[in-house]
């Protein structure tokens, strides 16, 4: 939104030789005054250094300016403007500088000046000039001008003046800049395209260190239009480190903008800047924190890693999706070429390239079945994660967070991150392996007494409960740790276990376009370890996304890959079948498990399968537990984590039931 161009720009009009000639001291004056020839002629080419201005003659310069055309467009090229000036009749003062800060401020990467046919009209010449200039962002632009010379004493000079760099420098101390900008943001978004923040319009303030002239008076008007000293402060020093580039001073609303900015002396003032933005607010605080980040300041690090179109002042992604995928949400820098006044007012546009518009990061996220699972959470006072999958597609639905304490000892994506036992929910997988080695059906009978050593190592129930004679089907309800031990290393071998979990995906890092944790089952090193392995506990780790994918996969027969972000290398990962007996045979246990088990009396909905779990953790002879609740209802999986806790069904049950409760008979599609 830069200022509009506030006179006509006209091509300098070809004079005649006499008039030109006349004219030369005029321009020359203008750009700071000219140098005399200084002593005679000598031979060749004059030092860098020198201060003369004439050339030596020879018989073919003496009739054709060949020689002195070249000479100067070769140092043109090689950006030598000092030795330029050899072929110069009275270079201004200032042409070292013009030269240097147009290409700078151009910020060209490539130059390349080639010279046509030249017209001679008895002692004065004109030679037509094209240049190919690389800018940022790896545009070309072309830029005519003409070279004007005039033979004296047989030597043939260049008659220099700004239009002999472009044609539509016209003015003393206009110059060719530069500057680039970004296009609106474009939106991370959720299941049906909603959008995960909201995006108000507003305009960004800012400065152009090529036109920033008088910074007090700019630093007194930003103050007065809102602006933090702080603010403004770090503005000017990157505007005048970075002169071609856009540096935002602060963000007001569009209305703002036009009621209070536009108009204004600020906006009218040398060296401001004004351009179309967005403010984006997470559509809950957790999304901001666990999923899609939010935008800020550019580090050092990224300044480096995005390269050109991007200042050491640009907003850019932070944290989360917004920083995994900056580049893709912000689209390609714009550049424009400008011509600008001595004053730093923008006089004429010589290239315009559009900004390529930033594309939408699509994710699976349902808004409400994510607002639903971080409520459900909020009402326990210790860290806790609910993740909910559509068990269908495999696609995330929701990853919520709760940690009061988060804010002081930061913040844990338990969600996607944790690394914990998975304690009794694991049993799924334990009876997977028991039912696909066909040792054993629902009742299929076994014992639960209060405690099994095996192996020198003891093992109890929770709370030392012995239920005798029980089958499978109840032992699994119950969640009778002593009775799985006592099946599991009867009848299963380690890689036995290993292979059911990894069957279920466990082990396997996720691809689904953001990190996340994807399990570990170690292999048990011998008896009393494959009992451990057997009820959840020992070296295995896993998050709730892991789990809430054992989950979909019994509610749904298929394993799938976790989808997040839409294009994800996940989104086209390989499925498995279940074993139609595993699941239907998993789909009875986990639905008693509600009915008359752990989780029975907690207010979970008809419909409902779970499997409660308690993971304990740490040393003594009564160590904390973690406490678990995985399961579905219709089409949506689930997994609950409590971190540091009392059993599954006592804590984890009812958070689950009140989210369950709220999203009502949603499918997740």
């Amino acid at each position: 939104m830069t200022r509009p161009d506030s006179r006509a720009r006209r091509i300098r009009p070809r004079f005649p030789a006499a008039a030109l000639a006349a004219g030369v001291s005029l321009v020359a004056a203008g750009c700071g005054g000219g140098s005399p020839h200084a002593g005679k002629p000598h031979a060749g080419k004059p030092s860098a250094a020198s201060t003369t201005t004439t050339a030596p003659a020879s018989p073919s310069r003496a009739v054709r300016p060949t020689g002195t055309i070249k000479a100067f467009v070769a140092d043109w090229n090689k950006q030598d403007w000092r030795g330029m000036t050899a072929w110069v009749d009275h270079p201004p003062r200032s042409f070292v500088s013009q030269y240097k800060e147009n290409y700078q401020d151009l910020n060209a990467s490539h130059l390349k000046v080639t010279a046509g046919p030249a017209r001679v009209h008895g002692r004065s010449a004109s030679v037509p000039l094209k240049q190919s200039i690389v800018v940022t962002g790896g545009h070309r632009i072309k830029l005519q001008s003409t070279l004007d010379l005039r033979r004296s004493n047989d030597r043939w000079m260049v008659e220099w003046q700004p239009s002999t760099i472009d044609r539509q420098l016209m003015f003393p101390g206009e110059h060719l800049l530069t500057t680039t900008f970004l296009p609106a943001r474009a939106s991370i978004t959720g299941a049906g395209g909603v959008p995960l923040a909201s995006a108000a319009p507003e305009v960004e303030v800012g400065l152009v260190g090529s036109r920033l002239k008088d910074v007090p008076a700019v630093t007194k008007l930003l103050l007065a239009a809102g602006a933090t000293r702080p603010e403004v402060t770090a503005a000017v020093k990157a505007a005048k480190a970075n002169k071609t580039y856009f540096e935002p001073v602060f963000q007001v609303t569009e209305a703002d903008f036009t009621n209070h900015i536009r108009g204004s002396k600020l906006y009218s003032i040398s060296g401001t800047q004004f351009q179309p933005t967005s403010k984006f607010e997470p559509a809950t605080q957790q999304l901001g924190t666990y999923l899609t980040g939010g935008i800020g300041p550019i580090t050092a690090q990224e300044l480096k890693q995005l390269g050109p179109g991007y200042s050491a002042n640009a907003i850019v992604g932070q944290g989360g999706l917004e920083q995994e995928y900056q580049r893709q949400l912000a689209g390609a820098p714009g550049t424009e070429v400008q011509i600008v006044s001595s004053s730093g007012a923008r006089a004429a546009v010589v290239a315009y390239f559009k900004a390529t518009p930033g594309r939408p990061v699509q994710t699976s996220i349902s808004l409400p079945i994510q607002k639903a699972a971080e409520s459900a959470i909020s009402t326990t006072t210790s860290p806790a994660a609910l993740v909910a999958v559509n068990a269908k597609t495999g696609q995330v639905l929701a990853i919520a967070n709760h940690d009061p304490s988060a804010a002081h000892n930061g913040y844990i994506n338990y969600a996607l991150d944790a690394t914990e036992a998975p304690g009794s929910t694991f049993k799924t997988i334990t009876s997977t392996a028991l039912i696909a080695d066909k040792h054993y059906q629902l009742n299929s009978p076994t014992t639960c007494p209060s405690s099994r050593t095996v192996d020198g190592e003891t093992f109890q129930n929770d709370a030392g409960e012995s239920f005798g004679n029980m089958t499978l089907l109840s032992a699994f309800a119950k969640s009778c740790n002593t009775a799985f031990i006592g099946m599991a290393t009867s009848s299963l071998t380690g890689k036995q276990l290993v292979d059911a979990a990894k069957g279920y995906g466990l082990g396997r890092q996720p691809a689904m376009g953001f990190p996340a944790y994807g399990g570990n089952v170690p292999m048990p090193i011998d008896r009393a370890d494959l009992a451990s392995t057997s009820i959840g506990q020992g070296q295995i780790t896993v998050s709730p996304l892991d789990m809430a994918m054992v989950a979909s996969a019994i509610d749904s027969g298929v394993v799938r890959a976790p989808r997040l972000v839409a294009g994800a290398p996940d989104d086209h990962a390989p499925t498995r079948r279940v074993s139609p007996v595993v699941q239907s045979d998993l789909r009875q246990m986990m639905a008693a498990v509600v009915a008359s088990g752990t989780a029975a009396g907690q207010g979970l909905p008809p419909g409902t399968f779970a499997k409660t779990g308690t993971a304990q953790f740490g040393g003594g002879s009564n160590p904390p537990t973690h406490a678990w609740l995985i399961g579905w209802r219709g089409n949506v999986a689930f997994a609950c984590f409590v971190n540091i806790g009392v059993a599954g069904g006592a804590i984890a049950a009812p958070l689950v039931a009140t989210f369950l409760k709220s999203i009502g008979t949603a499918d997740g599609a």
